[in-house]
């Protein structure tokens, strides 16, 4: 058997950041919980004819996704926030520069200020995940 996985937190934080995850780990089970875009393509079309009795292409909705993603990048980068109605709102945020630390050398490197992408979910969401 391998190095215990709890034992060796180093190993656990380069197998994390290299996605290389062993299945032992209990990450390795949260990683497999994650849903492809072909799975929320089937569930969309299966809660459209559940919930309002309408049947919609997989198509249709592979072509939705694709034209939210493509609106949510061009508004995100006029610095405009994107609201999801019934989820929340993805926004900008401004990180700072900072210094940081190159893990293999340990020498000081100075990390440049950028913008990132955050998803703010609403009071709704927030109380049904409680």
């Amino acid at each position: 058997m391998g190095q215990p996985i709890v034992g060796n937190w180093k190993l656990l934080i380069r197998n994390l950041r290299t996605r290389n995850i062993p299945k032992h780990s209990i990450f390795y089970l949260l990683k497999e919980q994650s849903m492809t875009k072909q799975e929320l393509i089937d569930s969309i079309t299966e809660a459209m004819k559940i919930r309002y009795d309408r049947a919609v292409s997989k198509a249709d909705v592979s072509a939705f996704l694709d034209s939210l993603s493509d609106v949510a990048t061009v508004s995100l980068k006029a610095g405009e926030d994107v609201m999801l109605p019934g989820l929340g709102k993805l926004v900008v945020k401004e990180k700072a520069a900072r210094a940081g630390r190159n893990p293999q050398t340990g020498e000081t490197i100075q990390i440049a200020a950028k913008r990132v992408a955050a998803f703010s979910p609403t009071k709704a969401l927030k109380d049904a995940l409680e």
